[in-house]
């Protein structure tokens, strides 16, 4: 992840996939994930470590972007 230009992952669980995330050069730039997902949180802790970052970091990108 760190060495590609852009990354788009999806949540294919769905009958329809759904985008979780789009990073652009090491940044998580449209973050999706719902932390009460547990399949969500995963990719979340994967996601962080590819990118140096902690989980809870990734996740609460999530929470602070999704509407109240």
């Amino acid at each position: 992840m760190p060495l590609a230009h852009g990354s788009l992952i999806y949540d294919n669980s769905e009958p329809v996939p759904v985008l979780l995330l789009r990073i652009a050069a090491g940044v998580v730039e449209e973050n999706h994930l719902d932390g009460a997902r547990s399949h969500h949180v995963l990719i979340a802790g994967a996601i962080a470590e590819a990118l140096g970052l902690e989980p809870a970091s990734v996740l609460k990108a999530a929470d602070v972007d999704r509407p109240a």
